[in-house]
């Protein structure tokens, strides 16, 4: 792998900023495994709470991970991501390779296009070898429009019906929902 691709195979999340200083400024992501410092870690009731500092682009970002009886959960406080005046996040990818596996495992991904698709990793195999990412908004769409600097339009065809996802693999599986801040969420397969 490139160092690009192992910088965000590592990540436990993946931020995209744009440049409110620049006209028209280009997107810049930003990995937490290589471009962010811890700068606090708690112990919260049942898990821990992450602060992390993106020293290029001036923005902080709080992981919350808590066990509960059921699994996981993964929070992202709004109220402590912190933006400096020049740079704006556009975009949090959570967990992007969580997961993973190879197309010789038995299993399936489970995702909501439409009532619900299944794809078998077996059958990846037939697919060609660059295919475009399954990306699907949970809530509205609309055309969003960051201060004139960008335009993100949102395509009609892809909308979750269902703000869940699942995986199997051999014996294990999981299912992973969105409960809060589904409104500016979106899930993504690759």
């Amino acid at each position: 792998l490139n160092e690009q691709w192992k910088k965000y195979i590592s990540s436990l999340f993946a931020i995209s900023c744009i440049n409110l200083s620049k006209d028209k400024g280009g997107v810049e992501v930003a990995y937490s495994s290589t471009d962010a410092s811890i700068t606090n870690f708690m112990n919260i009731n049942n898990g821990v709470s992450i602060d992390y500092s993106f020293a290029k682009v001036g923005v902080d970002v709080t992981i919350e991970v808590v066990l509960d009886e059921d699994g996981f959960v993964i929070k992202i406080p709004v109220n402590k991501i912190k933006e400096n005046a020049n740079f704006g996040i556009v975009n949090i990818e959570l967990m992007p390779f969580f997961a993973a596996t190879n197309n010789n495992s038995d299993g399936y991904i489970f995702y909501p296009d439409g009532c619900g698709a299944i794809m078998h990793f077996k059958d990846t195999k037939e697919q060609p070898n660059y295919v475009k990412l399954y990306k699907s908004y949970i809530f509205s769409q609309e055309n969003v429009d960051i201060s004139g600097f960008m335009e993100m339009e949102r395509n009609r065809k892809y909308n979750a019906m269902f703000p869940v996802y699942g995986m199997k693999n051999g014996d294990n599986a999981f299912l992973a929902i969105a409960t809060k801040g589904e409104e500016d969420a979106a899930i993504c397969v690759y």
